[in-house]
């Protein structure tokens, strides 16, 4: 088997042996709790309603928004926690759907709770050696990071596209973006100790700047391709300050490069929106009036 290429159970370096032994802990391991004020904050606050998506939008929300605060956690324990990971994630989904009944802005749902307990589950379940293996794959968006040329372009053309495809408003999105963040930290952290200092092939960056790049933006082509084209000039640029959170020590620099370069493309097109009419000019009008 070539060493090179992705395989189920492992990882294709020298170092894997190393790594099999050495325990996921404290680094990042606070970001389980991030996560957990994250979920209540979001339990508690008003919806985006009608624009949302479709009607079971808000199950998956819960299957994935529980299955990720289980899988923190158990990262965060070395799969140690099981037990006490499933209690406390089905203790919150009981918790926040008791308190959204309270509140007139939320309405309580029985399906939520069950979704969100079969996230933890689903979490809970995993092998520990197949969760290992998943940070791994995510920090290349499963394994787009492999591909030989540009993997970095790859990625933010993915992310995008299915941003732009996916029938989810801009706030549903940006709801995604918390955990993809948090992702993105712990999957850089734990991808650095296996190929070194900013690998290449770790592109989960890329991702999420291009989600933080179309954040709250309106969903046109238009917006969406000037989106990725600013960011890869942004990326490759590198001008103040990604340049200097680049060169920053430790993996955080991996991520955080790239949540400066798509803030700072939200900002660019957000003023294009503001100062011209960009948000009204669709590919059609571009199309034709290239052909006249």
């Amino acid at each position: 088997m070539n060493p090179d290429l992705p395989n189920l159970y492992r990882f294709p370096e020298e170092k894997q042996e190393d790594l099999a032994e050495q325990r996921l802990t404290s680094r990042v391991g606070y970001l389980a709790w991030v996560y957990l004020g994250l979920l209540v904050v979001l339990s508690f606050i008003p919806t985006p309603g009608v624009q949302a998506g479709p009607t079971y939008t808000d199950k998956v929300f819960h299957l994935v928004g529980y299955f990720f605060f289980t899988y923190f956690f158990l990262l965060a324990t070395d799969f140690h926690g099981r037990p006490f990971a499933w209690l406390l994630a089905a203790a919150l989904a009981f918790f926040t759907e008791s308190v959204q009944d309270l509140l007139p802005w939320r309405e309580a749902s029985l399906l939520d709770a069950a979704a969100g307990i079969a996230g933890a589950t689903l979490a809970v379940v995993i092998p520990r050696r197949f969760g290992r293996w998943l940070l791994g794959a995510f920090s290349t968006v499963f394994f787009v990071g492999y591909l030989p040329k540009a993997p970095g372009t790859w990625a933010t053309a993915i992310t995008l596209a299915a941003l732009y495809f996916a029938p989810l408003s801009p706030p549903v999105i940006f709801t995604l973006i918390l955990p993809l963040a948090l992702l993105a930290f712990w999957s850089a952290d734990y991808a650095e100790k296996i190929w070194g200092h900013d690998p290449g092939k770790v592109v989960i960056d890329e991702a999420l700047g291009a989600a933080l790049a179309v954040t709250f933006l309106p969903k046109t082509g238009l917006i969406y391709i000037l989106a990725f084209v600013l960011f890869r000039v942004v990326d490759i640029w590198k001008p103040p300050p990604v340049r200097q959170l680049d060169r920053m020590e430790g993996s955080a620099s991996i991520v955080l490069d790239d949540i400066a370069g798509g803030i700072m493309v939200n900002i660019i097109l957000w003023a294009l929106i503001w100062f011209t009419p960009l948000e009204n000019i669709g590919l059609r009008q571009i199309f034709e009036f290239m052909m006249k």
